[in-house]
């Protein structure tokens, strides 16, 4: 019956609250065994044979270790497969970043067409990335399950450090990848003299003068770093972090405090090679979106190179924050206070807060605060994704249409929405906001929504594209990015006009090129008295048809302008192909004209 299934349930859930309050209990008896000494101070040795020790321990260790390792594995494959899975997209992505690139270098034997990608850029990925994929799954598969059994965590870590250490061998200085060598050294050395719980004399002296020594690679790692910035900054620090945690493994191991010293050395151990792997994570990254930008932009026929520090700048920045939560996640775990900080913080966030009617809390703030950041900076920079560029000087003129500014209206809309979902706040709540937003429009912001509501119906009417090339109030220039609020011209002379919606939308736009690219201009020729005109019209017109940027479906014009004794004065109108090439155009018609000219006898003036 339903009153019987209640039942059970009821008494499930009160068995589970007691097994989860037996299981705080243990591990703070656990935990409480790290307070006093084990064994005596080292200067007072005790008499445990640490060879026996040792080899019963490995045995008993692999024993009890094999089956709870295989009953992970059964009740947490769904881990594996999400490892498998962002293995092959990251795989999938880059290889096939590459592979478009070396097309687009096959269709396009040109100047500007060969696979444009600095190997400054490219440190760690290849055009079959296996080691960078696997490098990436690694590096985040400890966060997957922060209280896995340390066995596990082990194996991942021996999987990453051969990752990264194959991956070194390739990418990084040889000084800094012997000093790598030095720490997964140091790594299984500590790992081996810390394994026996109960050590001899001569296992405590090793293990000291392991510490000592990991104190002494690190500062002298500290220092390289310092001097050569080969990794991410948040490296260093680490690295300090690294030679404390190790005096402090030793001074313990020194008192007996065989448990402290453990912990303390595995901290600091998995701390340095973990952040290290990062910091290579956040380079991999960042070169696979560099890719990724390269391929957007040479498949729609642009240059490869471009400045991409700004976009580098923002991403890193995002990386290290994530990256950084991460590390203080795994590092808290080693030292047994992650869920002591998770408790602290997680009801510092959930706590209910009272301001006025309304209920929040810190966490539902924090939420809504970093989703509408997250959501500027991807708006921001998606245009990069698709070929977009601060410095996109290109003689064609692409007309990439408006559809990027519905990207991005459709990101702020999906942000916004999201971080009101995550505010907490009560659609009545809203609704009032709303409608003081409404009466702040009316009383002083008509002009901002005016511009909004500009940008909205242009993307829409699309008068205009980005690429083209047009004129508005005496301005002239052609179209970079046409913007939520305002859009940007870009000048002959290089500089960028910024017109607001609202004047583009209800001033006079002239398109020079919304059906085509064609113009015509015009020549000005000063000709000698005695010059025969319509020779002179010939070769002219012929040197004008000869050009491959001018349009001869419509035969030149040539006007006499002017006549006087000092001879005629020509005004020469023809039709060019690209708006953006007239002057260059004009002076290379010029100078063709008055050499073949003069090679016929005519002055030119």
């Amino acid at each position: 019956t339903v009153t019987g299934l209640q039942t059970r349930v009821s008494d499930g859930y009160i068995q589970t609250l007691e097994l989860q309050d037996l299981v705080r209990e243990q591990m703070g008896r656990f935990n409480g065994r790290n307070r006093p000494a084990e064994l005596p101070p080292l200067w007072q040795p005790g008499s445990i044979r640490a060879d026996d020790q040792a080899s019963a321990l490995v045995r008993q260790s692999y024993a009890a270790q094999r089956p709870l390792i295989g009953y992970y594995f059964s009740e947490n494959w769904s881990y594996w497969v999400w490892m498998v899975l962002l293995a092959a997209g990251f795989f999938s992505w880059v290889f096939r970043n590459f592979r478009a690139l070396r097309l687009v270098a096959a269709d396009q034997p040109t100047a500007t067409a060969p696979l444009e990608v600095p190997e400054h850029r490219l440190h760690y990925l290849r055009p079959v990335p296996v080691a960078a994929a696997l490098l990436v799954v690694f590096s985040l598969a400890p966060f997957f399950d922060l209280q896995a059994p340390a066995a596990y965590t082990d194996l991942l870590q021996l999987l990453l450090l051969v990752t990264l250490t194959a991956l070194g061998w390739r990418s990084w200085p040889r000084p800094l990848f012997w000093y790598w060598v030095g720490i997964v050294a140091a790594f299984f050395a500590l790992t081996f003299a810390y394994a026996v719980r109960a050590p001899g004399l001569g296992v405590r002296w090793l293990a000291l003068l392991l510490n000592v020594a990991a104190a002494g690679l690190g500062w002298r790692f500290w220092r390289y770093l310092k001097q050569n910035r080969l990794l991410a900054g948040f490296v260093r620090p680490v690295a300090l972090l690294f030679i404390g945690l190790n005096i402090l493994a030793g001074l313990a191991s020194a008192y007996g405090r065989v448990s402290v010293a453990k912990m303390f050395t595995t901290t600091a151990i998995f701390g340095l090679t973990q952040v290290v792997a990062l910091s290579a994570f956040v380079r991999v990254v960042t070169e696979a979106f560099y890719l990724q930008v390269q391929r957007s932009r040479r498949a729609g026929g642009l240059s490869g190179r471009f400045g991409f520090g700004k976009m580098e700048s923002g991403l890193r920045k995002g990386l290290t924050a994530i990256v950084g939560v991460l590390w203080l996640m795994l590092f808290t775990t080693n030292l047994n206070l992650y869920n002591l900080f998770y408790r602290v913080i997680g009801h510092a966030l959930t706590a209910p807060h009272q301001l006025g009617s309304t209920t929040f809390t810190l966490g539902n703030v924090l939420m809504f605060v970093g989703i509408v950041l997250v959501t500027i900076q991807l708006q921001k920079y998606v245009g990069y994704f698709f070929g977009e560029a601060d410095d996109d000087f290109n003689a064609e003129t692409n007309r990439k249409g408006s559809w990027m500014v519905a990207i991005r209206l459709g990101i702020l809309g999906v942000g916004l929405f999201l971080a009101t979902l995550a505010s907490g706040l009560p659609v009545d709540k809203i609704a009032i906001v709303l409608g003081a937003l409404g009466v702040g429009i009316g009383l002083g912001l008509q002009n901002i929504i005016n511009n909004l509501v500009s940008g909205v119906i242009l993307i829409f009417e699309r008068p205009f594209q980005v690429g083209d090339y047009i004129e508005v109030n005496g301005k002239t220039g052609r179209v970079k990015d046409i913007g939520i609020r305002a859009s940007k011209l870009i000048s002959q002379a290089g500089s960028e006009i910024i017109l607001p919606n609202g004047d583009l939308l209800s001033g006079h736009v002239i398109n020079w090129t919304l059906s085509n690219n064609h113009i015509r201009t015009e020549l000005g020729l000063s000709l000698g008295p005695e010059t025969d005109l319509d020779q002179a019209r010939r070769l002219i017109s012929e040197e004008i048809l000869a050009n491959g940027s001018t349009l001869h479906k419509v035969a030149p014009e040539i006007l006499l302008n002017s006549v006087n004794t000092a001879g005629y004065d020509l005004k020469v109108l023809f039709w060019i192909n690209n708006i953006r090439q007239e002057q260059a155009l004009k002076s290379e018609l010029l100078a063709s004209i008055y050499h073949h000219l003069t090679q016929a006898g005519i002055t030119v003036r």
